[in-house]
């Protein structure tokens, strides 16, 4: 899909401000398309609870890609999406969520890790989404 964010969204660019550095980031963000989209835009996204269903999909492939990926530090991107995913619950795609779980569990088995809190971290994470996916089969 090579449109950008803006046409998808049919935003007229003459409403936008542009008073502050987060209006400066959506301004620059919205004329990307979502393959151009970095690790910096989604985790900004769903922070700012901005475009998720464009967010969401487009995480999910970064961290199949990459499960550590993060902007600041590894396991970022996950810490953020799960903690997107907790509150919007109903945005939980179970069967996105299992395969990643699926295959960072073996990523985990393989990994060879700095420090064991990392890995600790890195566990409870995908404890997190674990019991994410037995909620969403109970309701």
């Amino acid at each position: 899909m090579n449109v950008s964010i803006k046409s998808l969204k049919n935003i007229d660019i003459r409403t936008l401000k542009n008073d502050c550095a987060l209006d400066s980031w959506y301004n620059d963000m919205i004329e990307k398309t979502p393959e151009e989209l970095d690790i910096a835009d989604i985790s900004r996204m769903l922070r700012q609870d901005v475009f998720s269903d464009i967010a969401i999909p487009v995480a999910w492939q970064k961290l199949y890609s990459n499960p550590l990926s993060g902007e600041m530090y590894d396991g970022q991107l996950l810490e953020t999406l799960l903690r997107y995913l907790s509150n919007h619950v109903e945005q939980l795609d179970a069967q996105r969520a299992s395969n990643f779980l699926k295959l960072a569990t073996d990523f985990l088995a393989v990994y060879e890790w700095e420090l064991p809190e990392d890995r600790q971290d890195f566990e409870q994470l995908l404890l997190k989404i674990s019991c994410m996916l037995k909620t969403s089969r109970l309701s």
